[in-house]
């Protein structure tokens, strides 16, 4: 039976790793890439999502209260941070203010006619493009375990880790099998209908 004097130090112990948990935005801003420009906000509403990427120049991660940063935080904030970046580089890399105008646009312009799976493709591969990002950045136990976190929900449609899942998956593939020479080169053909086909192809 736990005594008075275990539970007091039990609950101090979970008070004092919270503490130690628990890291200010600061923290979190040097990770920034110098050569982006943007500003960010925890924002504790926001409900079905990690983070936020709002425009080419800010994004929001969820604000979890300490004791559900302990028990409930599945992804650590620095690669959450990562990936919201990692749409920031995109959406200034390709001029995008508006990602879902960015898709219609893409769209319309090509000759492709079924609207929902070209969306589906764009939206994975920008998660993709974002996890891969992330991942890259830090290349240790935070990147392998995230993976594995995405990898293991990979059938989860509901909260997008499917998409993520398919994404990355089409980034690795399509760079090991040098269809494209380099990340950036995979990038600035987003929305085009030779990656959209050749994602097709890999995924489907």
């Amino acid at each position: 039976m736990i005594t008075k004097k275990v539970m007091l130090f039990l609950i101090l112990l979970l008070f004092l790793t919270s503490c130690n948990i628990s890291k200010d935005k600061e923290y979190y801003s040097k990770f920034k890439n110098p050569d982006l420009n943007y500003t960010w906000e925890f924002n504790k509403s926001l409900i079905e999502m990690s983070g936020k990427t709002v425009n080419s120049t800010y994004f929001e991660l969820k604000k979890y209260a300490l004791f559900q940063e302990i028990f409930q935080l599945k992804v650590p904030y620095e690669i959450t941070y990562k990936h919201e970046e990692g749409h920031i580089y995109i959406n200034q890399l390709l001029n995008i203010e508006d990602f879902d105008e960015f898709i219609e646009n893409k769209f319309e312009s090509s000759n492709t006619t079924n609207h929902a799976s070209f969306r589906q493709y764009m939206i994975s591969v920008s998660e993709g493009i974002a996890d891969y990002y992330a991942i890259n950045h830090f290349n240790n136990s935070r990147s392998k375990n995230y993976y594995e976190f995405i990898k293991k929900n990979r059938k989860d449609n509901i909260k997008g880790y499917k998409q993520h899942y398919q994404g990355l998956e089409y980034i690795n593939a399509s760079l090991k099998t040098k269809f494209y020479s380099n990340f950036t080169e995979l990038i600035l053909d987003l929305g085009s209908e030779k990656q959209y086909h050749n994602y097709l192809n890999i995924v489907t």
